[in-house]
């Protein structure tokens, strides 16, 4: 059975800053299909991963009350 039916997902994400305090940005890679989707801001990525986690039936949960 698929994996993410069951509300798993893998990702590999990197991180990385432009400056040394410049803003962070992101990418993500769908290890399902290698899809990559840049983010230039972690609140960006942060609602991504709520949606996704939200989409495959997980607690829509805020990063904040992680």
């Amino acid at each position: 059975m698929d994996k993410q039916t069951f509300g798993y997902q893998t990702y590999v994400l990197r991180m990385w800053r432009e400056k040394p305090h410049g803003t962070w940005r992101a990418m993500v890679q769908l290890v399902p299909n290698g899809e990559w989707i840049a983010f230039n801001t972690l609140d960006k990525l942060f609602a991504f991963l709520v949606q996704r986690s939200t989409f495959a039936g997980g607690e829509n949960q805020t990063p904040s009350s992680l």
